[in-house]
């Protein structure tokens, strides 16, 4: 379920872009073509060209905020922080602070309250209010649990066809795709 913004939902604009968190997923990335991989390692499992391409091409999509200060933050992992300074080099106003393991992607394996609790310690200790706008460079599960949490979904992990482990009744934020939480509202693009 995507909630796209539209003119009857909320608009990101001068009055409320300072208490805005984008969330933008890393883009695609070795594990992402290919799973399994043999003596895995995270310092291995780089963005691929289309990966840059796909992060490149959001750029545009943050320029259209011009006056903002785009702080950004990205978890520990490779991927997002490759994202993130991909995202840094092309907004000339953006500040890149360090990156934060309360947003690995690791909610596929852990329980909704272990969730809860290390996202809600992330908002709560790196997140200002009237201090924004952020942009945070993260996974798909984890953008996709924090989608549930907002519109009171059950989490629930089941086991795909596929072998993966996932989050029943929701698959596919893609790669380098944008979201947002507008006070506490969230969005897609």
């Amino acid at each position: 379920m995507q909630i796209k913004q539209t003119s009857n939902n909320k608009f990101i604009d001068e009055n409320n872009i300072k208490n805005t968190c984008f969330l933008i997923r890393h883009g695609e990335c070795i594990s992402n073509k290919k799973w399994p991989i043999k003596n895995y390692t995270d310092e291995m499992d780089k963005l691929t060209k289309l990966g840059e391409k796909q992060i490149l091409e959001k750029v545009n999509f943050f320029k259209k905020y011009k006056k903002n200060n785009f702080k950004i933050i990205s978890s520990t992992l490779t991927r997002a922080i490759q994202s993130a300074k991909i995202l840094n080099q092309k907004l000339i106003k953006s500040k890149i602070l360090s990156p934060d393991e309360r947003i690995v992607e690791k909610n596929h394996e852990e329980k909704i309250l272990s969730f809860k609790k290390r996202t809600n310690s992330f908002f709560k200790n790196r997140i200002k209010r009237n201090k924004g706008p952020y942009i945070i460079v993260a996974h798909g599960h984890l953008i996709e649990t924090l989608l549930l949490l907002s519109i009171d979904k059950k989490y629930s992990l089941v086991t795909r066809k596929d072998k993966t482990r996932g989050i029943k009744g929701i698959w596919g934020v893609h790669n380098g795709s944008v979201s947002a939480m507008v006070e506490n509202q969230f969005v897609f693009f």
